[in-house]
């Protein structure tokens, strides 16, 4: 089968009736018979509920190596249940436990503000996630993001720092900042999430019920996890999250400060943090950036 282009793709992937027969197949596989589909909130892949218990996710093969990660890293995390991973009529396909629950964004909408169980539950599920033995794993590990490291240093120095609202002092000292960044600076390497947003966090009743979306998932520096952890799963909220990293087991530094303005440039989603975070705002120099994203555009307490 021919790769399916952006275009068709975003006209099916949340097409539950397109998908019937494929999803009626996959469930076959399993030994389960479908009784109702439902749409889930729009991602990357086709992704829907199935008799209110289960989540079927069909990839899109422009990310297919997403099926590849995520199909692995369920066999090594405990919370998750997986009932069918495989390829059906050239669709990668897996089949895991739905997590009822009401994505965090939501809930901040509203004006909601997480209580210290919630932030105390979270901690504890990304320190387990973190305490998985990365050695056992295929697809990701710590050669593969040491090579992500140099290409995307590479990127960053070549045309990465070119944002309107970038003033070219900032430029400057973002290129400085990066010429004299070494892959060793940081090298406590975990298997993180990579991909901790407000999305991916689901609360119900004040309490939290979980994380999904394992596809991003990779061997890094355990900074890599705090940059959308913060800026997006905990709201830009400094007191949560200074929290979280008590409950994690450590503490806010300034150190925590500097590497996330590393790891906002250095995550894959590093555009569309750096869009999301700034908006239009001009920013003029690294101290006024550093201020931004620690205050959340509030006027804090030194840290």
């Amino acid at each position: 089968m021919p790769k399916i282009d952006r275009n068709r793709w975003v006209h099916i992937f949340q097409d539950k009736f397109y998908w019937k027969k494929l999803i009626e197949k996959a469930f076959s596989k399993a030994g389960i018979e479908v009784n109702k589909v439902e749409n889930t909130y729009p991602g990357t892949h086709a992704v829907f509920r199935v008799n209110e218990k289960y989540i079927i996710k069909i990839f899109w093969d422009e990310f297919e190596d997403d099926y590849y990660v995520e199909d692995e890293i369920l066999n090594y995390q405990k919370r998750v249940k997986k009932y069918f991973s495989g390829i059906i009529d050239d669709f990668k396909i897996l089949i895991i436990d739905y997590i009822d629950g009401i994505p965090v964004r939501e809930l901040y909408n509203k004006g909601y503000e997480l209580n210290e169980r919630i932030i105390f539950d979270l901690a504890s599920f990304v320190k387990e996630y973190h305490s998985i033995d990365f050695s056992k794993l295929t697809t990701v590990s710590v050669k593969k993001w040491k090579k992500y490291f140099d290409l995307k240093r590479k990127y960053l120095l070549e045309k990465g720092f070119n944002y309107p609202i970038f003033s070219d002092k900032l430029k400057r000292q973002l290129k400085s900042r990066f010429e004299n960044l070494s892959c060793e600076k940081y090298h406590n390497f975990k298997l993180v999430h990579a991909d901790l947003t407000d999305d991916h966090i689901l609360i119900e009743d004040d309490r939290f019920k979980g994380v999904i979306d394992f596809a991003d998932s990779k061997v890094a520096p355990v900074e890599y996890e705090w940059v959308v952890l913060y800026l997006s799963g905990l709201n830009m909220n400094i007191d949560y999250f200074k929290k979280f990293l008590v409950f994690y087991g450590t503490e806010f530094k300034i150190e925590v400060l500097e590497s996330i303005v590393d790891f906002i440039f250095l995550h894959q989603f590093g555009d569309d943090i750096i869009k999301i975070l700034f908006k239009e705002e001009f920013i003029c120099d690294l101290d006024e950036m550093k201020k931004k994203f620690l205050t959340g555009g509030k006027e804090q307490d030194e840290a």
